[in-house]
C-alpha cells in the first residue's frame, strides 16, 4: 500500500468519484515506483462505482496528468489490465493542501463559516460567535434544558446500576 501516493491524492481537489478512483489507485501502487495494474472491475469493487464511472475517471486522470497508463498484453496478445503510474508531482490549478493528514489526524485546509459541525450539530459562524464571546442570541432556556437531561441521564444511570 502506498501511503505516500495514498496522502497526496487525499491532498487533491478533484470530483468525488475521480478521487474515489485515484485513492483505490494509490492504495495498490506500489511505495517506490509508485505503478499499480489493478483491472477496472478490481477499481469498480474498491469504489463501489461502476465500470463506466471508473473508466471516465481512469480517462480524466490520465488527461489532466494524474496518471499515466500504459497497455500491457498477454504472451497469446490479449490486453490485460494496465500499468498506472501515479504523477506525484501532479497538483490541481486550484492548489493542494499542504498536508491533508496532520499527525493528530486532523484536517488543514479552508472552512466556511457556515460549515456543520459534526461534533457539536452547530454552523461554524455560532461556533465563532462563542469563542469570540459574541452572545447575542440568549441561550439560556437551551443550556437549561441541557442540564436537566444530563442529569435526568445521570438518575437513571444510577437507577439501572442499583
Amino acid at each position: 500500500m502506498g501511503f505516500k501516493a495514498t496522502e497526496w491524492a487525499y491532498g487533491l481537489h478533484i470530483a468525488p468519484a475521480t478521487k474515489s478512483v485515484l485513492l483505490a489507485l494509490a492504495h495498490r501502487a506500489d511505495d517506490k515506483t509508485f505503478e499499480c495494474f489493478p483491472g477496472q472491475q478490481v477499481l469498480a469493487s474498491m469504489t463501489g462505482a461502476s465500470l463506466r464511472t471508473v473508466s471516465r475517471a481512469l480517462n480524466e486522470l490520465e488527461a489532466q496528468g494524474a496518471i499515466t497508463r500504459k497497455q500491457r498484453r498477454r504472451p497469446g496478445g490479449s490486453r490485460t489490465s494496465d500499468l498506472c503510474i501515479l504523477n506525484l508531482s501532479y497538483a490541481t490549478q486550484s492548489h493542494q493542501t499542504e498536508s491533508h493528514v496532520t499527525e493528530s489526524h486532523e484536517t488543514e485546509g479552508p472552512t466556511s463559516p457556515d460549515t456543520e459541525s459534526k461534533l457539536t450539530g452547530q454552523s461554524g459562524r455560532h461556533i465563532e460567535e462563542e469563542q469570540s464571546g459574541d452572545h447575542s442570541e440568549d441561550h439560556s432556556d437551551t443550556r437549561a434544558a441541557l442540564e436537566v437531561d444530563a442529569e435526568g441521564i445521570d438518575r437513571q444511570t444510577a437507577r439501572s446500576a442499583s
